[in-house]
């Protein structure tokens, strides 16, 4: 099996050294609207959902273009009915390699 990373991102360099902090987040009674705006203001592609200070989900620029494609009035839909879950989470000392690994386990891709 192969797993295809972008180019940038060495193997063997851990979480820590290439995620992003700190995590942008919004509670999950917000809109895709609200959502969206965080992207865009942060220059970012997804945004951690939680409940209080616990993650619940993750929400992506795709999971708003997919809605999007879907109707209209879809910027006001809450975030909860949208967000993936359950969110998949990783230790800053994994490597690139095995958290994508682990991922693929998990999926059962």
């Amino acid at each position: 099996m192969e797993f295809a990373l972008p180019v940038e991102v060495p193997v063997n360099d851990t979480l820590g050294n290439v995620m992003s902090s700190p995590v942008t987040t919004m509670e999950s009674k917000g809109t895709l609207g609200d959502a969206a705006q965080l992207m865009i203001q942060h220059d970012i592609g997804s945004v951690v959902v939680v409940e209080g200070k616990n993650p619940v989900g993750i929400i992506t620029e795709r999971d708003i273009t997919k809605q999007v494609i879907k109707g209209k009035d879809v910027l006001k839909k809450p975030i909860e009915q949208v967000m993936s879950k359950p969110l998949l989470t990783a230790t800053p000392n994994l490597t690139t390699l095995t958290s994508v690994t682990k991922r693929t386990v998990w999926k059962g891709e």
